[in-house]
């Protein structure tokens, strides 16, 4: 049986969110957050055997670090194609101690539907 992790957070200017259920997949989202110290507690709620190990991600998205734009002109593919797409990245800072900039492509149909995606990572800025 798993455990199940609950997640409490607490920012700067007293804004909360938590996020408990049955299981210990959590995830708190806030938009426009404050900037400052947030608390973050991972409270193991019901843990088999007195403890367990998990992963945790903190996530921020802003246009003002950066963006991942597509190069590649529109075109038709057919059903089970694959090509490459070429993109363009433009950090605009370099990512704090510790942290990285990421962002996410995706190729979309001309009615929005996703069809494909990739991930980038971008490691260092110079």
């Amino acid at each position: 049986m798993g455990a199940d992790l609950d997640l409490y957070v607490t920012g700067p200017s007293g804004q909360k969110g938590q996020s408990a259920d049955g299981d210990s997949e959590e995830a708190v989202s806030f938009n426009a957050p404050a900037a400052g110290t947030w608390t973050v507690t991972v409270d193991g709620f019901a843990v088999p055997k007195g403890s367990t190990a998990y992963d945790y991600l903190d996530v921020f998205i802003s246009p003002q670090l950066g963006a991942l734009t597509v190069t590649d002109a529109p075109a038709r593919r057919a059903n089970g194609a694959t090509w490459a797409v070429t993109g363009a990245i433009t950090a605009n800072q370099a990512p704090a101690a510790g942290r990285t900039l990421s962002g996410q492509l995706l190729a979309k149909t001309d009615d929005g539907t996703v069809v494909g995606s990739g991930d980038v990572v971008v490691m260092a800025v110079s």
